[in-house]
Formats: structure tokens, C-alpha cells, sequence
């Protein structure tokens, strides 16, 4: 019997794994149906092998567990790609959870079984009652937080942000731990069965509060940074706007003179003064002023790859665009014109810190409901990574925000965004998933 007891309670390793993995589900390396039967034989294995060595030396459950859950995270931080300090908050929030629970059901074993109470393990009953109550958990998270999970992770990449997330599981975890009582008799007096219980449940709704509380100021954080770029988006066409006024107002004086600079050829021709006629067309070509190449039937688009074409250009810059989109484009329209200003923007930066004449090349397909494009340019050969992602060279130790946004973009319209680079090129390509009017 007590075998059994001991392995029910090494049980619980289950539930635990499913609300690790559940938050990740997205960032999981390897084939999920593998991880979940090589996982599910390991715990049954370990369960009745560690239930029996409890057993055979009478010894506690977290004696084994504690050094389980060290194991366990190693292969957990192995199997999910995310940065290490999401990591963290996810398994202690699972602790923060099963702690919980576990002072919950704790309390209950004691009064089905008070005569009991002074034993190493829970009874059957009360082991299966915590399973299940953590399983409901992970069904209810499921249910009603999944979608904002899966965005929490996605969005946010700041390790500053999610050590500071980190705060509230741990000081939670560790308060459950500190409360359990040493003398299980301590229970027995008076209400303190109720005080115990009303503790822990305070504790962990003050835990879900901070949840909800963290994923409001992300997802301000991210409402702001939206904002700001279809505002440094708007201002872009503002300035396309008025390079096209411009244009115009040229393109009346240049009529205007149009008829006293032929006058002046016929006079030059007529005086057979070739040379004189040779400088005063090398005079008008030089003030005539560049003129964008038209890319594409789409204003948002053309209006945005003319304004960073007079950019490169005025820079040094070569630049290149090859567009083939349909001339009646959805309403994630502004969505592109935002990504596309990230990587062109960052292209630029790019070419600028580069001592060799520089380029910038864009390509735009669409298939169907999907639309591809590539941005590639030269650079430096300097890139700084912290494992999968790309820092930025402007802030220590910070994602690049241009390409963070992009990628966010691509993955919230069904997409996803590829970085290749070698010493002297980088590439971006972006893929994303579109709708009809």
C-alpha cells in the first residue's frame, strides 16, 4: 500500500508537464505525439521506481521530486524555444499552481483521514483529487487563456520583462512552501484548517491578478508600439505627399520654360555653336531632378518604396524593387506597409554603416491569399544574437525592435519571417496570410 501511495503522488509530475507545455505549445522543437508518449513512459517508470525506493526507505515524496523537477527542466528547457527567462516564469507558475493545490488538498486528507495525518503520503483519494484538480486547471487555461498565452509568449522578448514576471510565482511558491505546517496537528487547531486553505487560494488569486495585470501592460506596450509605427508610417506618406507637390510645382515651371530653352537651342543651332549647345544641355540635365520609378498600381505601396528609393538614392544607396501584387489589395494593406517600412528602414541603417557602395533589394509576390516578400541588402558582417533572436547594434542588450515587430506581424496574419545573413549580405523574408474586403 505504501508503494502505491508514494507513486501516485510522483504522479503528479503529469499534470505538471501539461501546464509547462501548454503555454509553449508554438515554441515546442520537437514532434509533440513523440514528446508526449516518450514523456508519459518516462513518468509511469519513474513514478513506480521512485514509489518503491520511497517505500522501501520511508522517506517523503519531495526527497525524489525536488531533484525530478531540476531533471525535468533541463529537458523542458531543451524541448521549447524560447528565451530563458520565459522559460522560468512558465515552470513556476506550474509550481505556483501545484503548491496551491497540494496546501488545498492537503487539508482535505487531513480531515477524510485525521487518524492519518501524521504519514509520509496522501491517501489514494486525496493524490487522485489533486491530479484532477490540476488536469481542470490545465482545461480551464486551455479553454480561456489560450489565446492570450500564445500572444504573451509571441509578443513580448524583453528578458528584463520576464524577470521582473518571474517576481510574483516565486514569492508565491515560496510562501506556500514556508506555510506548510511542520506538525500536521497544527491543522487541527481551531479554524486553522479554514485559515490555511483561505491563504493559499488568497495567494494564488493574488498571483492570477498580477497575470492579468502583466498581460494588460504588454498588451498596452504593444497597442503603443502599433500606433507609433502607423504613425511613423503616416508620416512617411505625408512626406511622399509633399515630394509629389513638388513635383508638380517643377513640372510647371518646367513648362514654363519649356518654350525659352527651345528658343535658346534654335538660336545656339542657328549660330552653329555646337560647343555652347553642348554646355547648355549638360546645364539642363544636371537641374533636371531625379524622377522615382513607378513599382506598383498599389498608392500605399508605390507612395512607400518611392519615398525609401529617394533615400537610398540620395544616399549612395542602389535600389531595387520588383512588385507582383494584385491591384485590388485587402485591408491588411497598412500591415505590409509597416513591415515593409521595418525592413527598409533597417536596410538603410544597414547600408549606412557599410564603407562599400551599398544596395537594397525588394521583391513582393502574391499567391493566391498569400503574399511573400524579400528584403535583402549589403552590410557590414555584424550581427549580435542572443540564441535565436537578433539584438539590436543601436541598444545593449535589446531585440531589434524592427524586426521584432516584423515577425509579430507575420505571425498574428498566419505568416512567419525567416533571417538569413552571411558576411555581406542579409535577407529577410516574410511570409503572411491575407483576406478579402
Amino acid at each position: 500500500m505504501d508503494v502505491l501511495k508514494a507513486s501516485l503522488e510522483m504522479c503528479i509530475l503529469f499534470p505538471a508537464a501539461v501546464l509547462c507545455y501548454l503555454p509553449m505549445e508554438r515554441e515546442i522543437t520537437v514532434d509533440k505525439r513523440k514528446l508526449a508518449i516518450i514523456l508519459s513512459i518516462v513518468f509511469f517508470v519513474n513514478a513506480w521506481a521512485s514509489g518503491f525506493l520511497l517505500a522501501r526507505w520511508q522517506l517523503p515524496s519531495n526527497f525524489i521530486l525536488l531533484p525530478e523537477v531540476i531533471v525535468f527542466f533541463l529537458i523542458y528547457k531543451r524541448t521549447v524555444d524560447v528565451g530563458l527567462c520565459k522559460k522560468f516564469f512558465v515552470y513556476l507558475s506550474t509550481g505556483t499552481i501545484v503548491s496551491s493545490v497540494t496546501a488545498v488538498v492537503n487539508v482535505i486528507d487531513i480531515a477524510l483521514y485525521p487518524e492519518k495525518a501524521r504519514e509520509l503520503w496522501f491517501e489514494p483519494f486525496s493524490t487522485a483529487l489533486q491530479i484532477i484538480i490540476c488536469f481542470l486547471i490545465a482545461i480551464v487555461i486551455w479553454k480561456l487563456a489560450r489565446k492570450k498565452m500564445d500572444w504573451m509568449m509571441e509578443y513580448e522578448e524583453d528578458p528584463k520583462m520576464w524577470g521582473f514576471a518571474c517576481m510574483a510565482p516565486l514569492a508565491c511558491l515560496l510562501i506556500n512552501i514556508y506555510l506548510v505546517p511542520l506538525d500536521p496537528d497544527v491543522l487541527m487547531w481551531g479554524r486553522m484548517k479554514q485559515i490555511y486553505v483561505i491563504l493559499s487560494i488568497a495567494l494564488m488569486s493574488v498571483v492570477i491578478a498580477f497575470y492579468c495585470l502583466f498581460y494588460k501592460i504588454l498588451y498596452a506596450a504593444y497597442e503603443k508600439s502599433r500606433l507609433e509605427e502607423k504613425n511613423h508610417y503616416l508620416t512617411l506618406q505625408s512626406a511622399q505627399y509633399h515630394i509629389l507637390q513638388e513635383r508638380m510645382e517643377e513640372t510647371r515651371r518646367a513648362r514654363h520654360d519649356l518654350r525659352h530653352n527651345i528658343l535658346m537651342v534654335d538660336q545656339l543651332i542657328a549660330k552653329e555653336a555646337w560647343e555652347e549647345l553642348k554646355q547648355f544641355q549638360k546645364k539642363r540635365r544636371d537641374t533636371i531632378e531625379r524622377e522615382a520609378p513607378h513599382f506598383c498600381d498599389i498608392l500605399e505601396i508605390d507612395s512607400l518604396l518611392s519615398y525609401y528609393w529617394e533615400q537610398a538614392v540620395n544616399a549612395g544607396i542602389s535600389f531595387k524593387a520588383e512588385i507582383k501584387l494584385w491591384k485590388s489589395f485587402p485591408a491588411e494593406i497598412i500591415d505590409l506597409c509597416i513591415a515593409l517600412s521595418n525592413l527598409l528602414e533597417n536596410a538603410l541603417e544597414a547600408c549606412a554603416r557599410n564603407k562599400e557602395p551599398g544596395y537594397i533589394e525588394v521583391k513582393l509576390k502574391q499567391q493566391g491569399k498569400t503574399v511573400f516578400f524579400l528584403v535583402e541588402n549589403s552590410f557590414d558582417g555584424k550581427v549580435k544574437k542572443k540564441n535565436s533572436l537578433f539584438l539590436s547594434l543601436k541598444r545593449e542588450n535589446s531585440p531589434g525592435m524592427g524586426l521584432q515587430s516584423v515577425e509579430k506581424t507575420a505571425k498574428m496574419l498566419g505568416g512567419d519571417m525567416q533571417i538569413y545573413n552571411d558576411e555581406a549580405k542579409f535577407r529577410v523574408f516574410v511570409t503572411f496570410k491575407i483576406t478579402s474586403k
